[in-house]
């Protein structure tokens, strides 16, 4: 794949430092998705005191985060990336806000709002994926960009459940 020039304007040096900005924040934004899943299924647990609850709710975020990243990621290739962006992290916030603060009646509920959760999960990745090709100055740049996002993707989801798990193992002991 040939990169494309970032800007008819822009240096190398400034084709970088973009990618590096854009690099950054794709790894921030992509760092709940790892910790999601995990901290579902605790507070699934925690609050209805059923393991079968918190696996099914674990799934169902997955499973629905799995879905989301093919139809948002299709609607943003449509030239409508940072719309879709904003439109469902809002609207996850709000479900994990409402998951956090117990605005649920019955497992079910909570099952279907994990669900719903794993639904409006962003294209971050795929989204950053797209952008790599247009932002890197040269194959060497685009090679790095490709593998930077890969490596980060691969610890956001270690880390993730390893920090949401130490997390409920020190709140389990205090």
């Amino acid at each position: 794949m040939t990169p494309v020039e970032p800007d008819a304007g822009v240096g190398a040096a400034d084709g970088r430092r973009t990618s590096v900005v854009v690099l950054v924040a794709s790894i921030v934004a992509r760092m709940p998705q790892g910790l999601a899943p995990l901290s579902v299924v605790l507070l699934a647990q925690e609050g209805t005191g059923s393991i079968a609850t918190a696996g099914l709710a674990g799934g169902a975020w997955e499973v629905g985060s799995a879905v989301s990243q093919q139809l948002w990621s299709g609607l943003a290739g449509r030239g409508r990336a940072h719309r879709i962006e904003a439109l469902t992290a809002l609207s996850q916030g709000i479900v994990v806000l409402v998951l956090a603060l117990g605005g649920w009646s019955t497992e079910g509920v909570f099952i279907a709002l994990a669900a719903t959760g794993g639904l409006l999960a962003a294209p971050t990745s795929p989204i950053s994926r797209t952008l790599w090709p247009q932002l890197a100055v040269d194959e060497h740049h685009l090679d790095a960009l490709y593998t930077h996002d890969a490596t980060w993707q691969e610890l956001i989801f270690i880390a993730g459940p390893a920090l949401a798990t130490y997390r409920a193992l020190t709140r389990i002991t205090a």
